[in-house]
């Protein structure tokens, strides 16, 4: 499965990708060197799932699965999976590996 990571503060980025790296090894993370470079790194690596800040047309056109975390700093989630979408209030990283997994075991199916 490939990860597109493409959320704000570049901090978070990084701490994701080095844990998301670490826990589970099986998964190629990608991460954007910018949240604006985003549909063009979308379109270029194709990834089962993404995460993001900004959620943009291609983005929710082209991908099945993707995670909006902390649009313009709010701290709420939208998750999408196979067009089903949920709201939280926050998301833990256990949470965040959770769906992952989710959508690790979809795309191997």
């Amino acid at each position: 499965m490939r990860l597109l990571l493409a959320n704000e503060p570049q901090s978070y980025r990084q701490v994701i990708a080095a844990a998301v790296q670490k826990l589970r090894p099986d998964i190629d993370v990608a991460v954007s060197v910018l949240p604006d470079d985003l549909d063009r790194e979308d379109l270029h690596l194709l990834p089962d799932m993404i995460v993001c800040s900004r959620l943009t047309p291609v983005v929710e056109g082209s991908n099945s699965a993707w995670v909006l975390l902390y649009p313009d700093g709010e701290t709420k989630t939208v998750i999408s999976i196979d067009g089903q979408r949920t709201t939280s209030a926050d998301l833990e990283f256990d949470e965040l590996l959770a769906v992952i997994d989710q959508v690790a075991t979809l795309r191997s199916t």
